[in-house]
């Protein structure tokens, strides 16, 4: 998995690319819990999941995904998705994603439900 950090009006903006997956991150690898957490702790409160180039998420991707999610709640920030395949949108339905994190077509949309 590979992360793309960009900041836009205020809203940080995780671009990942590869598969979430157990086997693509090995112990010491960072992951999406991980970056989200460091940009809780230097304040930052509104978080875009950018999963345009993402192909599959197993178990342990949406573990890191809700971790992601609780981490953000947990400091009073907000945490939506945009740009899921539908292969990837499957799955999060089939998980019940979308009845807790905001899923929206696109990064456009979804810099704009912050305002």
């Amino acid at each position: 998995m590979n992360f793309i950090i960009e900041e836009k009006d205020g809203i940080f903006i995780l671009r990942m690319q590869g598969e979430l997956r157990l086997t693509e991150a090995p112990a010491h690898s960072i992951t999406m819990q991980k970056l989200v957490k460091e940009q809780l702790e230097l304040g930052k409160a509104k978080f875009i999941l950018d999963f345009k180039r993402v192909d599959f998420i197993d178990s342990y991707g949406i573990g890191d995904l809700v971790a992601s999610y609780v981490s953000a709640q947990n400091k009073g920030a907000k945490l939506k998705i945009a740009n899921l395949s539908l292969k990837v949108r499957l799955v999060l339905n089939y998980c019940g994603i979308p009845k807790i994190i905001e899923i929206f077509d696109d990064e456009e949309s979804a810099v704009k439900s912050f305002r």
